[in-house]
């Protein structure tokens, strides 16, 4: 399941990366599209953010390429 509570891909959801990150003080490149947003990265596709915390064993940065 990813964070916006769906189970499959090709949710509908468009954002932009900056506008996701709209209120952090971080630079983001323009224009980035965002697809879904997914906590497992082997539920990660083209387009989506992973969200890399920490797990029960491992810390999921362990697994973001």
């Amino acid at each position: 399941m990813n964070a916006l509570g769906k189970t499959q891909h090709g949710s509908g959801y468009q954002m932009t990366l900056g506008r996701l990150l709209e209120g952090f003080d971080v630079a983001t490149p323009h224009g980035v599209q965002v697809s879904d947003l997914v906590q497992d990265s082997r539920e990660a596709t083209p387009g989506c953010v992973f969200l890399a915390s920490r797990g029960r064993t491992t810390h999921g940065l362990a697994h973001a390429n």
